[in-house]
């Protein structure tokens, strides 16, 4: 486990202090935590935020710090504005003396990294927003914030109690739990919270956002109880170079939850699909390999002729390229009118491969049909490419299916057990290299 870095400190124009702190290697990434959220020593104190840090760090040269009243920054804090905050941003990036870097904004901050993002675009590189929202009222369309937020005023404690639920999901640890309740209580007390809140509801940048040209990733954790993947897409609506990474997950909190789905993401966003690696050995490489391929290509290109079947084809890569971006799909390559792909966990690639078909059925009809492959496994990774054996048998099931069809290998229908997919079995079939069988199975999926 990594040492946490020394605390520093920065003078905001208003003469606030402001505690951060710079550690890594690579490509600067400065992070903007959730206000009630934030401490810059505590951080390395819990397992799961120590976790992805180390991550990061390994990848990255992060740069966090705490918001003015919150943390160990100066607390007697009780005014705040988006020009306010971001001044402690401004300071950081001074002291730490960076001059063009990725960043990241969590929850309630990615209003205040927007905000930063609009009026900095030639230092910013990459904006990533994790649980956007454009306006308040758009949060509150989901009715478990409401209830939640009303208990604030009213009964502390249940309050922290219930948005812990909401925050982490059903499936969080009681070792979460209490990590998540012992950072809330050293970042921000009871009545620091509550400026915060009101800071929160003041906050609208739906206007900017459509300003901003960075190139934007929103992530968004697909079984979130706190809020819908329709407020982030709101988001991404808005924003003009931005796209939505649906990953994993029920935590809206960056540090809790499983990182490598966001990890993923991330790297692909930023450049690299390399593998992070731990302090003893690489991180376990299970992902999900999904092929596509255009059935009966040869007969379209003379039916349609060049010109005319690739315009089809480009919109079918349009597409593709849309699935895969909702469901945190990472694109390999492409190999004539076929997609290589790969995704941190089954049940998105199966996820994914539902919305090709759906999204090429509503556009094609009949005149255009892709059949697709998916398999798990521990691929070889080199150079931004897989390769080995689960590779070569995603492809092998790929050829197997026909066009509007999803095949899938036994591996992959025993991860998503229990997840609601329907299956039909579509038989024992021999792949070319492989002295056996295998048995396949074709995932039931309905157009919209």
């Amino acid at each position: 486990m990594m040492d946490a870095p020394p605390i520093q400190y920065a003078k905001t124009e208003d003469d606030v202090s402001i505690a951060y702190w710079t550690v890594g290697d690579g490509p600067p990434l400065v992070i903007v935590p959730n206000c009630t959220l934030a401490h810059a020593a505590l951080l390395w104190e819990l397992p799961g935020s120590t976790r992805l840090l180390e991550l990061m760090t390994r990848r990255w040269t992060v740069t966090y710090f705490d918001p003015r009243g919150s943390g160990l920054s100066e607390r007697e804090i009780t005014r705040f504005a988006l020009e306010d905050m971001e001044r402690d941003l401004a300071a950081v990036i001074l002291a730490a003396d960076l001059d063009r870097f990725a960043l990241l904004g969590d929850f309630p901050s990615a209003s205040l990294t927007a905000y930063y993002a609009r009026y900095h675009e030639d230092r910013v590189s990459h904006l990533i927003l994790l649980h956007p929202w454009a306006a308040w009222a758009e949060l509150l369309e989901d009715a478990p914030v409401v209830s939640s937020l009303g208990m604030a005023g009213r009964d502390f404690p249940a309050y922290i109690e219930a948005i812990t639920t909401l925050a982490l999901g059903s499936d969080a640890s009681v070792e979460e739990r209490a990590d998540f309740l012992r950072l809330t209580t050293a970042a921000v007390t009871t009545e620091e919270y509550g400026h915060y809140l009101e800071w929160f509801q003041k906050n609208d940048v739906a206007d900017l956002l459509p300003e901003i040209e960075t190139p934007t990733l929103v992530v968004h954790r697909r079984e979130s109880a706190w809020d819908s993947v329709a407020v982030s897409r709101k988001v991404v609506e808005r924003l003009p170079n931005a796209q939505l990474a649906v990953i994993e997950g029920q935590s809206n909190q960056l540090g809790f939850g499983d990182p490598l789905p966001l990890m993923a993401v991330l790297e692909r966003f930023m450049g690299s699909a390399q593998t992070v690696a731990t302090d003893a050995s690489p991180v376990p490489t299970l992902r999900t390999i999904l092929f596509t391929d255009v059935e009966d290509s040869t007969d379209l290109v003379v039916q349609h002729g060049d010109a005319k079947y690739r315009a089809l084809l480009a919109d079918h890569e349009r597409l593709v390229r849309e699935a895969l971006a909702e469901h945190g799909g990472n694109e390999i390559k492409t190999i004539g009118d076929s997609f290589m792909c790969w995704f941190s966990s089954a049940s998105a690639a199966i996820d994914a491969a539902t919305s090709m078909q759906r999204k090429i059925m509503a556009h094609y009809g009949d005149d255009l049909r892709i059949r697709i492959g998916v398999h798990a496994g521990e691929p070889i990774v080199e150079d931004d490419d897989l390769w080995g054996t689960s590779v070569v048998r995603a492809s092998r099931i790929m050829n197997k299916a026909d066009g509007g069809q999803i095949l899938v290998s036994q591996v992959v229908m025993d991860l998503v057990e229990g997840k609601g997919y329907l299956f039909s079995d579509a038989g024992e079939f021999a792949l070319k290299g492989y002295e056996h069988a295998v048995h396949l199975f074709d995932v039931k999926w309905e157009a919209e």
